[in-house]
This record gives structure tokens, C-alpha cells and sequence, in this order.
């Protein structure tokens, strides 16, 4: 930012939803600040709830790191850390991952494999009778539990997913976005 500065640029205009807060942000960069617009945030404490949860039920590190991220266990580890927390969560749920390649591969993983990692089959109608024989994804058992809204690659259509989420959420069966 020094180097800016020896340019003489008159105004400099920094947004973000996490640069706050901008103290620490003009003491870093080197750079003062004479004027500066810091909100509030539009959801208040006692609606968010941020845990890290380190280990999934079968006890898999649920570390997104890169060498770790396509591992097996962990998606499949992840996935039913997910479907737990669907069980418990009464509302919405926010899921990040670090890219659009790693969420893609993990939700695929998830269609592809039963929560035992066994490989998903498509349920087929039992003979003489109403039920069928199949074994459900981990993608089928989270989507029982809460609808999924993937967030799309396309900034144009990312309102209408929010929304999607939001309207999911307020029919009070809760919902879960899944995003980068």
C-alpha cells in the first residue's frame, strides 16, 4: 500500500463483508484512513451459531486442506457429520467449501455413495409389495432432512438461490445452503 501511496492516488475505495475490523486493516496495510463507513451486521449474535467440528462420527479429521480434501473418508465423513447436524439443526444450515471444484466433487461423491461408503443403488420396487429395495446416498439423506440449494457459479443467479434458501428456511423445515 506504500507503493500506492507514492503514486499520489487521491481516493482509494477497499469493500468487503470481512476487512472489519478497519483498525487493523490501516495499522497492516500502512496506510491511515481518512474516511471509513463500518456497519453493523444485518444478523444479530442470537441467531448464528458457529461451532469447528474437527472429527466426523466415524472419527475422520475433517480437515479441507488440499492434499485431503478428495480423500473418501473425509467426504464420506463429512456427509454424515451433515446428516447429524440436519437432525439436530431446527433451521438453516451454512456449508462452505474452500472452491466450486471441491464442493462439486464432494456433493457428487455424497449422489454417488451410501453413508457406509458403499456405492448408492437406486431404489427398484420390491415384488408384491409397496416398498422398495435400494440403498440411499448420503445426498438422498440430506436432502430428506433439509432442502439443498447449491450456490451457482454465475453471480447473476446467486439472489435467486439466496432467496431460494430463505423461502426454504421459512416454511420452517429449515434448509441448507451449500456454497464457496
Amino acid at each position: 500500500m506504500v507503493d500506492i501511496q507514492s503514486l499520489q492516488i487521491r481516493s482509494l475505495i477497499l469493500t468487503s463483508g470481512t476487512l472489519s475490523p478497519l483498525d487493523s486493516l490501516a495499522h497492516e496495510l500502512r496506510v491511515p484512513f481518512k474516511v471509513r463507513l463500518e456497519n453493523p451486521h444485518v444478523i444479530s449474535p442470537d441467531q448464528v451459531r458457529v461451532s469447528v467440528v474437527t472429527r466426523g462420527p466415524a472419527g475422520v479429521a475433517l480437515n479441507s486442506s488440499y492434499k485431503n480434501r478428495d480423500s473418501a473418508a473425509y467426504k464420506l465423513d463429512l456427509g454424515r457429520t451433515l446428516v447429524n447436524l440436519f437432525s439436530t439443526v431446527p433451521d438453516g444450515v451454512l456449508v462452505f467449501f474452500p472452491s466450486y471444484g471441491s464442493l462439486q466433487s464432494t456433493i457428487e461423491f455424497w449422489k454417488k455413495h451410501t453413508a457406509s461408503g458403499a456405492p448408492a443403488v437406486p431404489p427398484v420396487p420390491k415384488v408384491g409389495s409397496s416398498r422398495t429395495l435400494g440403498f440411499d446416498s448420503v445426498w438422498d439423506q440430506l436432502s430428506r432432512k433439509k432442502p439443498i440449494v447449491e450456490e451457482p457459479r454465475e453471480a447473476e443467479r446467486f439472489n435467486a438461490a439466496l432467496r431460494q434458501h430463505n423461502e426454504n428456511v421459512s416454511r420452517g423445515s429449515g434448509g441448507c445452503l451449500v456454497a464457496v
